[in-house]
């Protein structure tokens, strides 16, 4: 619990500066571009839907190169390491899509659960594949580096191809789930597997 906490601290500071300087953008957007508010409205939540996905992405890929080292150097173990991270990634996602939608579907009307939960998922699938593409990284071996990458760059494909079929919300909300448990458990135990310098 206590590395989920500090994960989510440190990794909360940095997305609340995302959300401000997004908030500043959709502001000058809305000033320089004089257009009705429902165009912008919708416009704004597709670029915070995207912007907000590469964000978890980016994060999915720094976090765990970053802090995995200096949790097993104080003796966590890979797996609350694991665990801890996954828990605050998506709780990260679930706040920061909030943050960014809420607002946005309101000033468009189409605000809902649904609607605010399914970005989040995606979120959290995101998060997921960016560190699926650098725990091979942490393996510093070639193959774990390439099979990392190619799955990542599969998984991203997958949903982009899914997100074209333009489901409803409920089949989109229960491949969400499904995707995150399917990529989830496989990385769970590759970080399991990482070689750790004793």
């Amino acid at each position: 619990m206590k590395v989920f906490r500090d994960l989510f601290r440190r990794m909360g500071i940095s997305a609340l500066w995302y959300v401000g300087v997004f908030a500043a953008v959709i502001v000058v957007l809305r000033v320089v571009f004089k257009a009705e508010e429902m165009d912008v409205a919708v416009t704004l939540t597709s670029i915070s839907n995207i912007s907000g996905r590469i964000y978890m992405i980016m994060l999915g890929i720094a976090c765990p190169l970053v802090y995995f080292p200096r949790y097993i150097a104080v003796g966590v173990t890979r797996k609350r390491f694991a665990l801890g991270i996954f828990a605050s990634g998506a709780l990260l996602s679930l706040c920061f899509f909030a943050a960014l939608r809420i607002p946005l579907l309101a000033w468009g009307g189409g605000l809902s659960l649904l609607a605010v939960l399914i970005p989040a998922l995606y979120g959290a699938l995101a998060f997921l594949i960016g560190w699926t593409a650098s725990v091979g990284f942490q393996y510093t071996r070639g193959a774990p580096i390439l099979v990392g990458i190619v799955c990542a760059c599969a998984i991203l494909a997958g949903v982009a191809a899914l997100e074209r079929l333009g489901l409803r919300s409920w089949p989109s909300l229960s491949i969400a789930v499904c995707a995150i448990g399917l990529v989830g458990l496989p990385l769970l135990r590759a970080v399991m597997g990482i070689p750790v310098r004793c």
